[in-house]
């Protein structure tokens, strides 16, 4: 018999393959801001509604015809970096400071002295007042694009890019901006395009010079799940430069309002990172049960918060504190005794920035073949305490938590392993690798379909399923119609509508299911 989530992930290559078809049909007939709209639907619906693909080559080729019908070609500056150093442009879709990718950022900003660095946000309110202040500390400038299509923006982007040496995308996964703007007839400034989602489906940059992983594992699946070719990778670790302790422990507890004589094991990372899949054991299904067996620890979690059923088992204890999400969680890193990795799905960043300061990390090695791009393995592989079922978990827990001694070894380890690899003078030579390669490798035009075998992506799949959240399909396509065309526009509020009826009346969730997307995907031979 087959499962639930094999016929979910079925209906989802379904929806999403008639949303390829849209944009295609859209952009044969000349609707350029609704082929453009309508790609970051499918790509939006494809990343939270695992499919069984990681990429889709039929769709960037339409999103790369809507490119050469919608903007001009601008040619590589002939004197690049003249008048002040190397131009680095980086671009990102938002800049809310929660989330690696923009941290990652921000550190890239603030380290790469050589260079005078300007950024673009694709996404109005995306801007955030920290990066935009770093990189005019710099000498650069700052632009929000808020332009209602997302065509116009793209333009406006290219345009930007063609003062620059150096383009940085590390935009989101659904964002049909850099796509645009980088790909079909596009030949200025080298794009690097920086793979922090490795894990999920994404749209890609365009005509891409550097794919750049943060780990072996994910440079591995951008060939075999997503077709980009070795010579156009590079593999780096994630800068940390200027990740140091502003506190010591007992200063740090104190602001938190904890004892300090008592051990601290903290965890941070968004609230879906912990929730029980059908492969992998909940967190608070593992740590629960030997805390109780733990009187002088507390767990602090740090991204959760009370409500989130993941932790309701937890919730009521006087051992574990939820903080929910924290822009600057700096102080909950500082007053840390141990570091507990999220899970099912890693939190590499976290990890990184609490190895830095010397604390013991102890994470999950639970995960079996793609799942393992949903761990934090790779980075500090041999420097932390990984564990490779429940039970080991367990014990590898109450070991360190009994044993001083080892907690001091394992993080000691962990931190130079984490200042050696991924310090600041690591990321400046990473850096020059990157900007070496950007400059003379030749961009990938070509969109290779992936090698990996589709029964593999399938079950990878499902894996996914049960880890991102998935987003409805109405609203998906609501945060994109003010992009789409008038005749787009009205369609879509109709379909809307009629299946917000429809499923008011029936009792079931807000645009799930096949019927919702049969209803809310126009047919593609529609005019509308």
């Amino acid at each position: 018999m087959r499962s639930r989530t094999t016929t979910d992930v079925e209906a989802n290559a379904r929806a999403f393959g008639r949303l390829v078809a849209l944009v295609r049909r859209r952009a044969a007939a000349g609707r350029l801001d609704s082929a453009a709209a309508w790609s970051r639907v499918a790509a939006g619906f494809a990343t939270a509604n695992p499919h069984g693909a990681l990429r889709d080559v039929d769709l960037e080729r339409a999103l790369d015809a809507v490119s050469r019908r919608a903007l001009p070609a601008l040619p590589r500056p002939e004197h690049p970096g003249e008048g002040g150093g190397r131009r680095v442009l980086h671009v990102l879709s938002e800049a809310h400071l929660i989330g690696g990718h923009v941290r990652m950022a921000l550190r890239w900003v603030e380290s790469d002295r050589a260079s005078v660095p300007g950024l673009v946000v694709t996404r109005p309110f995306g801007e955030s007042e920290e990066l935009t202040a770093a990189v005019r500390r710099r000498g650069g400038s700052a632009t929000v694009l808020d332009e209602p299509s997302l065509p116009a923006r793209a333009r406006r982007l290219r345009q930007i890019a063609g003062a620059a040496e150096i383009v940085v995308c590390h935009t989101h996964p659904d964002d049909p901006v850099p796509a645009l703007a980088f790909g079909g007839a596009y030949d200025g400034a080298p794009v690097v395009m920086v793979n922090h989602a490795d894990h999920v489906f994404w749209l890609g940059t365009g005509n891409v010079s550097v794919l750049l992983s943060l780990r072996e594992i994910g440079a591995e699946a951008a060939v075999a799940a997503r077709g980009y070719p070795r010579r156009n990778q590079l593999v780096v670790p994630t800068p940390l430069p200027g990740v140091a302790r502003r506190l010591d422990r007992e200063t740090a507890k104190r602001r938190l309002g904890i004892d300090p004589s008592r051990l601290l094991a903290l965890t941070l990372a968004r609230p879906v990172k912990y929730a029980a899949t059908s492969w992998h054991p909940g967190f608070a299904d593992v740590v629960g049960p030997p805390l109780r067996h733990l009187p002088e620890l507390t767990l602090m979690a740090v991204g959760p918060a009370e409500q989130d059923a993941a932790w309701s088992s937890l919730a009521g204890s006087e051992q574990v504190a939820l903080t929910g999400m924290q822009p600057d969680p700096s102080v909950h890193l500082d007053a840390a005794d141990l570091y507990l990795d999220s899970f099912p799905f890693g939190s590499v960043t976290s990890m990184l920035e609490a190895a830095t300061r010397g604390t013991p990390v102890l994470a999950s090695r639970m995960h079996r073949g793609m799942q393992t791009l949903m761990s934090s393995s790779g980075p500090l592989d041999g420097a932390v305490e990984g564990a490779a079922d429940v039970e080991a978990y367990r014990e590898a827990l109450a070991g360190l938590v009994s044993d001083p001694e080892r907690r001091t070894r394992i993080g000691r380890a962990a931190a130079e392993a984490s200042r050696r690899d991924h310090g600041e003078e690591a990321w400046i030579a990473s850096l020059e690798r990157i900007y070496d390669l950007a400059r003379t490798v030749a961009p990938d035009r070509l969109r290779r379909p992936p090698s990996a075998a589709s029964e593999e992506l399938a079950e990878y799949a499902e894996a996914v399923m049960g880890i991102e959240p998935r987003t409805p399909l109405l609203w998906t396509i609501g945060f994109c119609r003010e992009g789409f065309d008038a005749a787009d526009r009205r369609s879509s509020r109709a379909r809307a509508l009629a299946v917000r009826a429809a499923q008011k009346a029936s009792g079931r969730g807000p645009g799930r299911g096949p019927t919702a997307a049969s209803c809310l995907i126009p047919a593609t031979g529609a005019t509308a």
